[in-house]
C-alpha cells in the first residue's frame, strides 16, 4: 500500500511541474514581448506607453535597475520628476556603480529645486528676510543648470 502511495504522489508531482513548466513558458515570452514594447515606445518617444509597459515588465524583473532607470526617463519626458526620482533612487539600489541613473537623479533634484525657489519668490515679499537667499539660490542653481 505505502508503494502505490509514494508511486502515487511521484505521478502526481511530476503532472504538476510539466504543468507549472507549460504555463511559465507563456510567461516568459509574455515578458520578452512586453520589454521590447517598452524599449521601442520609448525609443519612438511614446512615453506613456513605455510607462505603462515598464511598469507591466517591473512586476516580474522589479529588482533590473535598468527597468528602472528607463523608467525614470520616461517620466522625467513626461514632467513627473518625483516619479523620475522615484525610479531613479530604485535604479541606483540595485545597481549603486549605475553613474547614468545618479546624473539623472541629480539633474531632476537640481530642476526640483530651482522651481522650489523660484515659486518661493513668486508667493513672498521682498521685504521678507529669506528673499534675498531664496533669490541667490534661485540663481545659483539655474546656473548650474544652465552649464548642463
Amino acid at each position: 500500500m505505502k508503494r502505490n502511495d509514494s508511486l502515487f504522489l511521484l505521478l502526481s508531482m511530476l503532472v504538476l511541474t510539466s504543468c507549472a513548466t507549460q504555463q511559465a513558458r507563456p510567461v516568459l515570452d509574455d515578458l520578452k514581448t512586453l520589454q521590447e514594447q517598452a524599449h521601442q515606445a520609448y525609443l519612438n518617444a511614446e512615453y506613456e506607453l513605455a510607462v505603462e509597459r515598464y511598469l507591466a515588465v517591473q512586476d516580474y524583473l522589479d529588482k533590473d535597475p535598468f527597468i528602472w532607470f528607463r523608467l525614470g526617463n520616461a517620466y522625467s519626458y513626461l514632467k513627473q520628476p518625483d516619479k523620475a526620482v522615484a525610479a531613479y533612487r530604485k535604479a541606483v539600489f540595485f545597481d549603486p556603480s549605475m553613474s547614468k541613473a545618479w546624473h539623472n537623479m541629480g539633474i531632476m533634484q537640481l530642476r526640483q529645486s530651482a522651481n522650489t525657489w523660484t515659486q518661493m519668490l513668486v508667493h513672498t515679499q521682498e521685504s521678507d528676510p529669506l528673499y534675498e537667499k531664496a533669490e541667490r539660490y534661485s540663481r545659483d542653481t539655474l546656473d548650474v543648470l544652465n552649464k548642463q
